[in-house]
């Protein structure tokens, strides 16, 4: 037993020695016990105040708790939301990126393809340019022989290269015009 009283389970066993007088109970044991239980009911109410408090003390933990839960699980969604929007924008991204990409590689596809006929194209032209050249030469040639001297042979026409076709670097005619006919020697010349 404390000096607070006894514990509850204690209080039915808890007896005051009370001393009969001439007219009942004496005076001064009935004040004493009545004494002893205002002290002792004053240590109970206190006990039950602070008892009152712990419990509000821990209702309002419990509530702030709650609150701190509630709190988590919107920060959790928000979250969640978030990262869901995060995917979703990075896949319509990957996905315009890649729809871009191929559509980069189609126009250069089709650039690479006019630059290949266009190119095919000038070298047919410049094939033609040079066989109308060597032709001129070969008759300027012709006309600048005297009468009865042996007229220089046309080379044989060199086969115009297909368009598309890339020359073979080994190919004289890919590579250079046809030899023209060197002329006649003069007959004044002192070599000859």
């Amino acid at each position: 037993m404390t000096d607070d009283g006894p514990n509850p389970a204690q209080a039915e066993s808890v007896s005051f020695p009370l001393k009969r007088s001439f007219r009942g109970y004496s005076r001064e044991t009935v004040d004493a016990i009545v004494t002893e239980l205002t002290r002792r009911l004053a240590s109970a109410e206190q006990r039950v105040v602070e008892a009152e408090g712990q419990n509000a003390a821990l209702v309002a933990d419990r509530n702030r708790m709650a609150a701190e839960i509630d709190r988590f699980r919107e920060i959790e969604r928000s979250l969640t939301q978030t990262l869901a929007l995060a995917e979703e924008s990075a896949r319509v991204t990957e996905q315009r990126a890649a729809d871009e990409a191929e559509q980069l590689l189609a126009r250069a596809r089709v650039e690479a393809e006019a630059l290949v006929r266009d190119a095919a194209s000038d070298r047919q032209r410049v094939f033609d340019e040079i066989e109308t050249i060597r032709r001129q030469i070969t008759r300027a040639l012709e006309q600048l022989a005297p009468e009865g001297a042996p007229q220089a042979e046309e080379p044989a026409e060199a086969p115009a290269a297909p368009a598309g076709s890339t020359p073979s670097s080994g190919s004289p005619s890919a590579t250079a015009p046809p030899p023209a006919a060197t002329p006649p020697p003069v007959a004044d010349d002192p070599g000859y």
